[in-house]
This record gives structure tokens, sequence and C-alpha cells, in this order.
């Protein structure tokens, strides 16, 4: 039943881009391609999924590689919701849908791996939550990042051909320093939380333990 969630919000997010692909390449209108309702509705799908799927677990479907490339999808989704809302924003959100499409492709492959450690608090899914919001938010600044790159290019050589269809410099400048902002902060908190969480569960016993501190110190070493 999980497939069959995960194939239908494939469904929802390749039929727009092949539709528009389509469109552009006839010279005619986007119509029912251009409509709104298609990233949300890929985005209940996948929740839909990740329900489904951790029914059919038993536990937090987070936990598992394919739950957790789809909480990963959902929120590379999501950030086009925020985007939406700036102007000229066509080009992220088709290159969101692709990267979305790649994870949900991935998610297919790679079979559900149950942990061997419970899931019995809230402060390990809030540890699971903070880490995943950190990818997405570093998904989302990776695809600024690059159509900043694509944009300046462009101007630098003057090629302006449907450059209007593009946010400006000023406007991508600022959403990557919120994205990676939130990133950088969500991934912090997370990785911190699951070394105190780990060292609670072994009585302190992973104090010690170079693995427990190295990503939590090169995260932050990352930020400073």
């Amino acid at each position: 039943m999980t497939i069959i969630f995960i194939m239908a919000a494939l469904s929802a997010f390749l039929v727009p881009l092949f539709g528009r692909a389509l469109a552009r390449r006839r010279g005619g209108s986007h119509g029912w391609a251009e409509m709104w309702w298609w990233v949300p509705l890929g985005g209940c799908l996948m929740m839909a999924a990740l329900v489904v799927a951790g029914l059919e677990s038993g536990q937090v479907p987070m936990v598992t590689i394919r739950g957790g490339l789809l909480t990963v999808a959902l929120l590379v989704s999501s950030g086009w919701m925020v985007l939406r809302k700036q102007p000229r924003m066509d080009a992220a959100r088709d290159i969101l849908s692709w990267l979305t499409i790649v994870l949900l492709i991935s998610s297919l492959i790679d079979p559900p791996a149950p942990t061997t450690g419970a899931v019995d608090t809230p402060w390990f899914i809030l540890h699971f939550s903070l880490i995943f919001l950190g990818y997405g938010g570093m998904a989302l600044s990776f695809v600024i990042s690059a159509m900043f790159l694509v944009v300046r290019r462009r101007l630098k050589n003057k090629d302006l051909e449907g450059i209007g269809r593009l946010p400006s410099l000023d406007a991508l400048d600022l959403l990557n320093f919120r994205s990676q902002s939130l990133g950088f902060v969500a991934l912090t908190a997370g990785i911190a939380m699951g070394a105190f969480l780990l060292i609670e569960s072994q009585g302190g016993r992973a104090a010690g333990d170079l693995t427990v501190w190295g990503p939590a110190g090169g995260d932050l070493a990352v930020g400073t």
C-alpha cells in the first residue's frame, strides 16, 4: 500500500512537469499543467504514504530508509509552497520538483530498514524531525544557490532572453540565507539532541566516544 501512494505522489510531480515541457515545445498555454494544486496534492500523497508505512511497520516511519527519503522529499516539495509567494519562481518549482522525484524514486528502490533501537520517547521523534528539517533546509539552499549562479552568469554574459522568468539576485540571496539558516539551526539542534540522547541511553558510557561528538562538532565547525 505504501508503494501505491508513492507512485501516486510521483505521478503528481511528473505529469505537470511533462505537461509544461510539452506546452513550451508547442508554444501553447500550459493550461492544466500550470495549476498550483499539483505540489500540495503530491505532498498529501507523501504524507499518506508515511502514515501507511508507519502503520505497516509499527514504528515511526522516519527511522526507516524509505520513510526518511519520503520525509526529505516532503520537506523539499513544501519549500515550493513558500517560494511560490515570491515573484518569478517557475524555475525553482521545476528544480524542486525534479529533486522530489529523485527522492521518491530512491524510496522505491531502497527497502524499509527498521532500526534496532526502540522509539519510545517524544525526544527521539523530535531529534529525527529536526534532522530531516535540517536536510530539507540545506536541499532548498542548494537549489537556490544553483539558481543564483545561473542568473549571475547570464547577467554577466548579457544573455537576457527569458531572464524575466527568473528571480532577481537580491531575492535569491535573501532566500538562500533564510533556508541555509533554518537548515543549519535545525540540523545542529538535531545532532546535538541525538548525541545527548545516546549518552543518556547508555548511562554516560558514550561520552568519550568520538563517533558521538564528531558529527556535532563538525556541524558546529561548518557554521562558524
